[in-house]
């Protein structure tokens, strides 16, 4: 449509050149009559068509603002960034198949990210989850922790967005050498965690 649009442009353009060579050099009386009325029309219709692509482009803005929206705890899910899992509890993420969204109305109550085969230590579990909140600069526990002064030793805890101004709540399930298999995430405050 935009190539459309300024094809019609250089068309338009081309127009208003012709009425100004016919008004500097008129055969006829009436020439010059003719090019100002005919240059104006070029003119309304080069600036409707500048609306018209403007809108356009604030549409196109609005629809890749749409599909670019993070799947976050207790938002509505996006469906372009997910597929439904074949038995229908969940949706798994289209560009990483490790984190499952859990849905109730269409809006998401917890995320779960699964490290398996392959069980990691926690600091993965603090980059995973910046990636997960699409946040950065997260704080961990009641007392707002920043990520890079935290050593997640519990299996429990309440994380804070300051790009969101939210409370989630983060559990981790460890194996026996104390490497995070899975954690969860879902929106809210828990008072027994750290």
């Amino acid at each position: 449509m935009t190539t459309f649009l300024s094809i019609l442009q250089l068309f338009f353009l081309f127009c208003l050149i012709g009425c100004a060579y016919m008004f500097i050099k008129p055969s006829g009386p009436q020439d010059r009559k003719y090019s100002l009325l005919i240059a104006l029309a070029i003119i309304l219709l080069m600036v409707g068509d500048g609306t018209l692509n403007t809108h356009l482009t604030h549409k196109e803005a609005v629809r890749q603002a749409r599909l670019d929206r993070p799947n976050l705890p207790g938002h509505k899910i996006n469906k372009h960034k997910v597929k439904k899992d074949k038995d229908g509890y969940y949706y798994t993420d289209r560009a990483d198949s490790n984190v499952h969204y859990f849905t109730d109305g269409g809006t998401i109550t917890a995320i779960k990210y699964s490290f398996m085969p392959n069980p990691e230590h926690t600091p993965a579990v603090t980059s995973e989850l910046t990636n997960l909140l699409d946040d950065s600069h997260l704080k961990y526990g009641n007392d707002k922790v920043p990520d890079d002064k935290t050593l997640l030793k519990g299996d429990n805890y309440n994380v804070y967005s300051p790009k969101h101004k939210k409370w989630y709540h983060m559990s981790m399930q460890k194996d026996d050498d104390g490497k995070v298999s899975t954690f969860s995430v879902w929106p809210g405050k828990d008072s027994d965690a750290e």
